[in-house]
């Protein structure tokens, strides 16, 4: 392994433990607005379930701007290359967000709006590569 790669390497690790733990505070602030504060006299479990999840997608803008900064560094066949660093923190983006989204909607999020997460302000998918793998659903006749 060369040194670039080395490097690249270690700072897609830090950064998918930075990811990992952004998720994971954003999961116990949910949890914590959501499951443990008391409903406010002016406000129903809805509203509160809602300002909760503006809270956590506050939080997960921070998760964003990072995968924005290794969108270089994880373009076409490189996120194979690191995939093993990146797909802890992955997950546990994608869990914060399902969490997230289901207190302001009460369903589960799809694939799609997952990927649209990771969209920049213009509408360019920031890190097209975090989820290479697209879905086939299968129909029953084919």
């Amino acid at each position: 392994m060369s040194a670039y790669h080395l490097f690249n390497s270690l700072l897609i690790f830090q950064a998918s433990r930075d990811i990992t733990n952004l998720a994971k505070k954003t999961i116990f602030l949910l949890h914590r607005i959501a499951l443990e504060e008391p409903v406010p006299p002016n406000e129903d479990e809805q509203n509160k379930n809602k300002r909760a999840a503006e809270c956590g997608y506050e939080k997960l803008g921070e998760v964003q701007n990072i995968y924005a900064k290794l969108k270089p560094e994880l373009e076409g066949e490189k996120y194979w290359r690191y995939q093993r660093q990146v797909s802890p923190g992955v997950q546990e983006y994608v869990e914060a967000l399902s969490f997230a989204h289901y207190l302001e909607h009460g369903s589960l999020i799809t694939f799609d709006a997952v990927q649209q997460t990771l969209m920049d302000p213009q509408g360019n998918q920031v890190c097209s590569t975090i989820f290479p793998i697209t879905l086939k659903l299968s129909t029953p006749n084919g």
